[in-house]
């Protein structure tokens, strides 16, 4: 993400998503085992990437949110 200019102020928030997608990870593998813990990491880091920038996209364009279709990720 940090490729495209329009999120190259953000690395504070980025790696503070990490570092929350890190721990989330390292706390479920108390409670169940990960067969892939780098897949679980990453599945993690992009839904926590998904609700931090992308829930709130409608508010970037000046069109109603009623024509907007936003299917519910469930992991």
């Amino acid at each position: 993400m940090l490729k495209f200019e329009i999120y190259q102020d953000d690395k504070k928030v980025f790696e503070d998503l990490a570092y929350r997608a890190l721990m989330i990870t390292v706390m479920a593998t108390k409670k169940k085992a990960i067969r892939n813990l780098p897949g679980y990491f990453k599945g993690v880091l992009d839904q926590l990437v998904e609700e931090t920038y992308f829930s709130d996209i409608f508010m970037c364009f000046n069109a109603p949110v009623e024509g907007f279709y936003y299917p519910e990720r469930n992991l």
